[in-house]
């Protein structure tokens, strides 16, 4: 489910994997074992990957339900409490 996220995303915007990998500072190879559902990313690796393509977090772990939302709008962050 990830790693069809990743690609159709990655398709959305017109890239390849190279080029991918390259925006998030990953290896080719890396993403390609991720799209085929070989690797799960971590949440460091999930959140570069969504800083790259312009994504929330959310796309990745939602299951599709049509055309996946590209664009992110805003991204608010709260303290952690505890």
């Amino acid at each position: 489910m990830v790693g069809e996220a990743i690609r159709r995303s990655r398709q959305e915007h017109g890239w390849t994997q190279a080029f991918l990998a390259e925006q998030a500072g990953l290896s080719p190879n890396y993403i390609a074992r991720l799209e085929r559902g070989e690797l799960g990313p971590s949440l460091f690796v999930a959140n570069r990957i969504c800083g790259a393509l312009t994504i929330d977090l959310e796309v990745l772990v939602t299951p599709s339900s049509g055309a996946l939302p590209t664009k992110r709008t805003t991204m608010k962050r709260r303290a952690l409490t505890g």
